[in-house]
């Protein structure tokens, strides 16, 4: 099942970033591994896209273009990994080679759109169309998925293996 949501979290990130060529990237060897749980309202969600967006480029400061956005999709438990791939195609065989996010300040975005059948969006079938398209609804309040009112900023530092654990509120 691990695979599933790393595979998940693979092409949302795919999607955001688009396509291209990629070759071994330099900085596989500075990624710090993040893990963690979110928890909505005391409860593990699964099928949570969690998204660590750098943060330099979103509050009106000079983009750091050595910092790269990194995401993940929550499993049943609620737990995420994160994975920071160059853009384009990866194959599922590739995907242990990018566990873990390059050090810096990021906003922690959530989102969680669910299709008409109560499964996430990010487990469907065919997560490469719009959860819109599919007649998904987001269910996490918009300012969790908005890089810039999201109350969640964090900073990785360099050389270690972080726990991330978000306990997120909705009414």
């Amino acid at each position: 099942m691990t695979r599933r949501f790393l595979a998940a979290s693979t092409l949302l990130l795919a999607s955001i970033l688009g396509c291209g060529s990629y070759g071994s990237p330099d900085f596989l060897g500075q990624l710090a591994p993040v893990t963690g749980t979110v928890k909505v309202n005391g409860e593990p969600m699964a099928g949570v896209q969690v998204t660590f967006v750098p943060y330099q480029g979103i509050r009106g400061n000079k983009a750091d273009q050595s910092v790269r956005l990194a995401t993940a999709v929550t499993d049943e438990a609620g737990k995420y990994t994160l994975l920071t791939p160059p853009g384009g195609a990866i194959d599922q065989k590739e995907l242990q080679k990018y566990i873990g996010i390059l050090p810096g300040k990021y906003a922690a975005t959530f989102s969680c759109w669910v299709l008409p059948d109560g499964k996430p969006w990010a487990v469907a079938d065919n997560p490469q169309q719009s959860p819109v398209m599919m007649g998904a609804v987001e269910k996490l309040p918009p300012q969790l998925g908005n890089p810039m009112t999201t109350p969640h900023v964090v900073d990785i530092k360099s050389n270690g293996n972080f726990s991330m654990d978000f306990e997120l509120k909705v009414k």
